[in-house]
């Protein structure tokens, strides 16, 4: 679910097909409740985000969820491969999949975030750089990332509702402790998230910095909460989908997997491990 992999496939949903599909979970997740319409005032930036957390299941149901263990199927380079995914609070994530056939492994251990891939030219693994490992260090947030960001203390400013893939969206702008803005788009009916723009760097051009939209999609209802089960990236002239199949709420993880595998290289040019 990170940006260091992608291929240049357009998405099979395009542009006015997300909102059809976006229409179809809708009627799921309004049973959270009402939304708001254009003749009822305008909510403010604390309502919109609390509908964004109630759409999500709400805070209650995401407290009892301590993991969770995602499987299905990750695209990219024009290649489809399975995936797996675990998250464990506090922000501990593991994402093992394929890039051009070779075992490829992102994961944040808490502290810093490491690849192990031939692709990455890591095989035995390497701590990214801060600025190349930035969204696998975002993507570690567990649960809801906006939510996340608000729980940090990030400044938020509510734009106002704008157009986007041929409806509108509540548009808010994010810009965390470390300054990389970013925009998010969210459902003026569910409160979900359906856009995110932010900054990423494309680390097989040369780390080049560039512009990532991120589309999330085909949100279920696990347990108590929902979660999208098909995420987008759109970066430079990269692509790449997650389409989960399966998703288990507090599997036992054994914490081992977070660690920097032993033999894997350190900013510091030492090796990981214990």
């Amino acid at each position: 679910m990170t940006n260091i992999y992608g291929n240049s496939r357009r998405s099979w949903i395009p542009g006015m097909a997300r909102r059809a599909f976006m229409g179809l979970q809708m009627m799921v997740i309004l049973s959270a409740g009402a939304g708001w319409s254009g003749a009822q005032e305008t909510p403010d930036l604390e309502e919109i985000l609390a509908r964004h957390a109630q759409g999500h299941g709400g805070h209650a149901a995401w407290k009892k969820v301590k993991s969770y263990k995602m499987e299905g199927t990750w695209e990219a380079f024009s290649d489809e491969a399975p995936f797996t995914l675990y998250r464990q609070r506090p922000n501990l994530y593991y994402f093992e999949h394929n890039v051009l056939g070779a075992p490829s492994t992102l994961a944040y251990d808490g502290s810093r975030p490491w690849v192990r891939s031939g692709a990455y030219g890591a095989p035995q693994g390497r701590v990214i750089a801060e600025d190349a490992g930035r969204n696998v260090t975002e993507d570690s947030a567990f649960g809801c990332t906006l939510l996340a960001h608000q729980a940090d203390g990030a400044a938020m400013k509510l734009d106002g509702r704008v157009p986007q893939e041929g409806s509108s969206y509540w548009q808010v702008t994010v810009t965390p402790d470390d300054g990389n803005t970013e925009i998010w788009y969210l459902d003026p009916e569910t409160g979900l998230e359906f856009k995110r723009v932010n900054q990423t760097f494309d680390v097989f051009s040369g780390n080049i910095e560039t512009e990532m939209e991120t589309f999330y999609l085909d949100f279920r209802q696990v347990g108590e909460v929902h979660l999208a089960f098909r995420e987008e990236r759109h970066f430079g002239t990269r692509y790449h989908v997650l389409q989960a199949e399966s998703v288990e709420l507090n599997p036992a993880v054994d914490a081992s997997v977070f660690k920097l595998p032993a033999g894997a290289t350190t900013g510091d040019g030492e090796t990981g491990g214990e």
